[in-house]
Order: structure tokens, then sequence, then C-alpha cells
């Protein structure tokens, strides 16, 4: 029963990061580097905010607008001075960890003696926490680009001249989609930090390829064209990417160890994508 917990914890916080690169990667096609980066900062900020007695809830909420705020900058990056948005976003993630470090003063922070949104013992108290706050996250996004404004965004997501007619720039729309996105990366760091209880330099590390792999799942499980669906699909596939994880690292029989999961994860991106290709 631990290790389901620990899976669907896992699965949920890292489905709110799977919404994030559904964002990037299907509204507009930007790949955006930055959010390992941001995944920390959220984490950080969270921290910050806490030791100036801002509460656990309030904290959250102010980490995920800092989040907000640095993928602005990466979309300010890419539309003002003309940097390609892969590079753009490489260029938030290195500066990013020395801003990381400088608002952590150490590589690790244990969070053993602070207040946290998960104090309770009660596992189910937890999961009901966490699950409130991805329902709620799904349910916003999925009404604000069902609206009249995220429709328009979207049409310009896949083709800007067309956006025009709709009274949607292109500037407005990169903003829009590359700041959501990490906002909510941050939030799902910060969420992170409070489940496991401590926060860790490099605990953004493959957060891009794990939400990748998360939309991939996604969208081979149930194909629709239906935004909301695609959203609800991302998370479903992070929840699927960290069973497969779990039960790969379990099974003793092909001698796999917790520092696999670097491989374990590199074959799963590629047997989706092959898949992909034939189909």
């Amino acid at each position: 029963m631990e290790v389901i917990y620990g899976v669907l914890e896992q699965g949920l916080i890292f489905g709110l990061v799977g919404i994030a690169i559904f964002l990037t990667l299907r509204i507009i096609d930007f790949p955006d580097m930055g959010v390992n980066s941001t995944f920390t900062l959220g984490a950080a900020v969270w921290y910050i905010f806490l030791k100036m007695n801002y509460g656990p809830y309030i904290a959250l909420v102010l980490a995920f607008f800092v989040g907000m705020f640095a993928g602005y900058i990466t979309s300010a990056l890419y539309l003002f001075f003309n940097i390609r948005s892969l590079l753009a976003g490489i260029i938030m993630m290195i500066a990013l960890s020395s801003v990381n470090i400088r608002l952590m003063g150490r590589p690790n922070i244990p969070l053993m003696d602070l207040q946290t949104i998960f104090d309770t013992q009660n596992d189910n108290v937890k999961m009901a926490i966490l699950f409130f706050i991805v329902l709620s996250c799904f349910i916003a996004l999925s009404l604000f680009l069902l609206s009249e404004i995220g429709l328009g965004i979207r049409v310009s997501g896949h083709n800007y001249m067309l956006g025009e007619t709709y009274g949607i720039s292109r500037t407005f729309t990169v903003c829009t989609i590359v700041s959501l996105s990490n906002g909510i990366v941050a939030l799902s760091g910060a969420l992170l930090a409070q489940m496991q209880g401590f926060i860790d330099l490099n605990m953004g590390n493959n957060v891009l390829i794990v939400g990748l792999i998360s939309v991939i799942i996604g969208e081979k499980i149930f194909s629709s064209r239906k935004v909301y669906v695609m959203i609800l699909m991302s998370i479903i596939g992070a929840i699927i990417y960290k069973t497969a994880v779990i039960l790969a690292l379990f099974s003793s029989d092909l001698g796999l160890q917790s520092t696999d999961i670097n491989i374990i994860t590199a074959i799963m991106m590629v047997s989706m994508m092959i898949k992909k290709s034939k189909t």
C-alpha cells in the first residue's frame, strides 16, 4: 500500500509537469529547457517565503507566480531578442541554477522542522490535498483553454497569422503559454519538496524528459482532439510512467538499480517514439 501511495503521489505531482510540457509542446511547439531549473526554483521560492512567515499555502501561490515570471523572461528572450526557443530555455536553465543556489544557500535543505501543506500522518489526507490541487489546476486550465481567449491562443499557436484574426497576437500567445507552463512546473517543484521533506539543488534534473514522456504516453493511450482530454491524459501518462519505473526498479530478476532510472526512461521514450512512427 505504501508503494501505491508513493506512485500516486509522484504521478500526480509530475502530472502537473506533464500538463506544463503539453502546453509548450502541443500549443506553441516551444521546447523549453528552462523548466528543469524552474522546478527547483519553485521549491526554493516556497522555502524563502515560508521562512518569511507567509504560510505554506500562500508560499505555494507565490512560488507559482515567481515561476510564471521566469517563464516570461524565457519568452522575452525568444520574442524580443530573437534568440531561438531552445537556446532561450537553455540560457534560463543556466541562469536559474545560480539563482537557485543563491536562494537556497546550500545544495540541500531539510524541511523536517518546517510547516508544510502535508503536515499530517494520514496518507489519505495527504492524497486528498494533492488530488484537490491537481484537479483544481486541471479544471482551471481546461476552462481557460476552452474560453474565447483560450481558443484564440490555441489557434494562434498553430498559425500566428490566423490568430491575429481572433485578436490574439503571437507575443501574447507565447508569453501566456510559456509563463503558465513555468508557473505550473514551479508549483510542482514546491509540492515535491514538501512531499519528500527536503529541497535538493538537482531535483529538477530531467523534469523536461519526464513531462515529455508523460505527454507521449498519454497520447498513445487515448488520442483525442479535445483539449481537456489531452490535459487529463498528460496527468495519466505521468502516473503510468512512474508506475512503470517503480515496477522496473522493483524487479530483482532484471538486476536493475535505482541508478538505472535514466536508461529506463530512455528505453520507454524510444519504444513510444518507434511505435508512433509506425502508425
